[in-house]
């Protein structure tokens, strides 16, 4: 029951028992109005604290919610594994080494993107491992693994005197949202696009 309301039901029985008005009852009962002044501020300062309090409340539920949703980013799988098609391929002007060939893709929005740019953009930011073989007829050669056109690591394809060589990278890096990762020739001009493989994991 509101305070006012009791307050009033106290007026009430009081009017209903003497027959006097208001100001009678206000002379006539003084403490009684001092009462119904004091819990007036009462419920007052009460109605005040509880729309802070409910203020308060709605602002943890949105950052409640707002945790939740990060979390369930963060816990969204991503997974990318493209690879070329049968044949020699030379590489663009950009010097950028493609891999067209979807092999599987998972949380990954903008595949079609990079099938054909060869530019792997970051959509969760997270930890990730990064894995390229390229083969090529290239010797004692380099190519380059670079975030934002800065490299990472190189791959190096060794000395050899067969038709074909490859070399593997293995590396993790750390990604925030809209970085790009991409393979660069370095020394390699040709490579073989059925036996060259890029591979992205988000793993944290």
């Amino acid at each position: 029951m509101h305070v006012r309301l009791f307050a009033f039901l106290l007026i009430s029985a009081i009017i209903s028992t003497n027959g006097n008005q208001t100001r009678e009852v206000e002379k006539k009962n003084p403490l009684l109005w001092i009462i119904i002044r004091q819990l007036d501020r009462i419920e007052t300062r009460f109605d005040t604290r509880k729309v802070e309090f409910d203020k308060k409340i709605e602002n943890l539920q949105k950052e409640i919610q707002k945790k939740q949703g990060e979390q369930s980013t963060q816990q969204t799988p991503v997974a990318l594994t493209s690879c070329g098609h049968h044949s020699h391929v030379t590489v663009n002007n950009d010097g950028i080494i493609r891999f067209p060939r979807k092999i599987i893709s998972v949380g990954v929005k903008h595949v079609s993107s990079y099938l054909s740019s060869g530019k792997f953009i970051c959509e969760q930011a997270g930890l990730y491992h990064v894995s390229v073989t390229i083969m090529t007829p290239n010797s004692h050669t380099n190519y380059e693994l670079k975030k934002n056109q800065v490299q990472i690591v190189a791959g190096y394809i060794p000395d050899h005197s067969k038709r074909f060589s490859s070399g593997t990278i293995n590396t993790a890096v750390d990604l925030n949202v809209n970085d790009q990762i991409a393979v660069y020739r370095g020394g390699v001009n040709k490579y073989y696009g059925y036996y060259s493989c890029f591979t992205i994991v988000k793993v944290n």
